[in-house]
Formats: C-alpha cells, sequence, structure tokens
C-alpha cells in the first residue's frame, strides 16, 4: 500500500507490488470537450395554410416564418462559423421559395443575415460568425420571400442539421455537433379563407 490514489467514483485504489489498473484521460480543458446541440422550439409555427396576397399580383408573401429552432453549446463558447438552412418544397401549386433565406436572432425580432438559395435548395450562411456563450440556448428563426402562389397548394418545410455547421470551440477546434430541427409543413396559396 505505499500508493494510494482515489478514483473517479471516490474509491481509494492501492498499490503496492503491482499497478494501480486505473488508466486516467486527461484534457487540457473543458474546451477540448465543447458541444453544440440543434433542437426545434416549441414556438416553431404550427402545420398551417397561408395565404399569399400581397404584391401587385396578389400572390406574394414577404418574410414568411417557417421554422424557429434553439442551439445550445456545453462546456465551452462555441463560434458558428457557417450554417446550411434547407428549404423544401412539396405540391404541384406554383408558389416558390424566393432565392433568399433570412435568419433572425429569437423569436424574429433581430435580422442577422440573409443568405441565397443554392444547390439543394439550401441557402448556405458563411463567414456567420456568430458566438453562442457556454451554456446558453439561442433561439433562431428562419423566414422566406414567397412568390407565385396560385390556387394550387405548394407545401414548404424548412430544416436546420448538426451536419450543415461549420464552428469551433474559444481554442479554435472543432466542435461535436448533434441534432435536427426540421418545421413543420406550411401550406401556401393564393386563395382562402383567413381567420
Amino acid at each position: 500500500s505505499g500508493v494510494r490514489a482515489v478514483d473517479g467514483a471516490g474509491i481509494d485504489q492501492y498499490s503496492g507490488t503491482t499497478a494501480i489498473a486505473a488508466t486516467p484521460t486527461v484534457a487540457a480543458t473543458l474546451a477540448d470537450s465543447a458541444t453544440l446541440t440543434i433542437s426545434l422550439n416549441s414556438s416553431t409555427p404550427k402545420k398551417t395554410d397561408a395565404v399569399c396576397t400581397g404584391g401587385s399580383s396578389e400572390n406574394e408573401c414577404d418574410k414568411l416564418s417557417v421554422l424557429v429552432f434553439d442551439m445550445k453549446a456545453e462546456k465551452d463558447s462555441v463560434k458558428i462559423t457557417d450554417m446550411n438552412i434547407a428549404v423544401a418544397k412539396a405540391g404541384t401549386g406554383g408558389a416558390t421559395a424566393s432565392t433568399t433565406v433570412y435568419l433572425y436572432e429569437g423569436s424574429s425580432s433581430t435580422p442577422l443575415a440573409n443568405a441565397t438559395v443554392g444547390s439543394l435548395n439550401t441557402a448556405v450562411f458563411s463567414d456567420l460568425d456568430y458566438t453562442i456563450a457556454k451554456d446558453v440556448t439561442k433561439t433562431f428563426t428562419v423566414k422566406v420571400d414567397i412568390r407565385n402562389a396560385n390556387k394550387t397548394i405548394s407545401n414548404f418545410t424548412a430544416s436546420a442539421s448538426s451536419t450543415g455547421i461549420t464552428d469551433e470551440n474559444s481554442q479554435g477546434d472543432a466542435v461535436t455537433d448533434s441534432g435536427t430541427a426540421t418545421g413543420n409543413q406550411v401550406g401556401v396559396l393564393s386563395v382562402g379563407p383567413e381567420f
């Protein structure tokens, strides 16, 4: 019992003529195990239909909310450098999401950035450089402009995923990302009842 150590469970480990079997793993800081988790916010728009009657042709909606999601940083602050937001369309209606997707901080009051929709119906927010402090959850809102709505429904669904994020901890190292947030289907028409 010449050497004694206390393991992570608080149990004494003794070593006389034999070595202590436990092998500790030491990290330089908690920043090395920083994580970022994406989840759907409860205030994301419910499954609904929107009647778009704006514009000179009465078939447009400006900045229609399609997704609200949260991102939480743990064990260190996380700097998001790039983020992808996908906007998918289903249905045979004429409505289209414009080439611009808007990202807001919070429930939609503070504009953060906008990006052009490219391949795979995805908007890439490059050089976002947005930092989430350790153990803080931030909420983001995604909006799109709708054009060319008609009497046939078009359904739009927006999503954000951990696979579409580039980020780093406070030391500039990689972060472990997880989670997805897929909004509810928002149907778009140029005519219909509004309550």
